[in-house]
């Protein structure tokens, strides 16, 4: 993120993001980041579920609020409903841990 973009996301309200790939390597960094400015994060993950579970927890240390969703985004169907989900956690905010699985 370029310190014109970080400026921007800092002097912004509380949002939240969905960070898909978010529990390890770059997806995992941009979660932190996000959850240092401010953000509110939805962790997407497909096969790391130990690994969001702890990148979950290293949100909220940071003092924001985190879920983590299972999807495959390689896969049109599973890919096509995680905004859905997220727009549902959105609209009914839960209390980590929380977890939504692909069904």
């Amino acid at each position: 993120m370029t310190p014109q973009g970080l400026k921007q996301v800092k002097q912004s309200p509380r949002k939240s993001a969905l960070v898909t790939g978010g529990a390890v390597r770059l997806g995992r960094a941009i979660a932190l980041e996000l959850a240092r400015v401010g953000f509110d994060i939805a962790v997407n993950y497909h096969r790391s579920a130990a690994a969001a579970r702890e990148t979950v927890a290293d949100i909220e240390r940071l003092g924001a609020r985190a879920v983590r969703i299972q999807a495959d985004v390689a896969k049109p169907t599973e890919a096509r409903v995680l905004p859905s989900r997220y727009i549902w956690l959105k609209a009914y905010p839960v209390s980590s841990p929380m977890m939504l699985k692909r069904t």
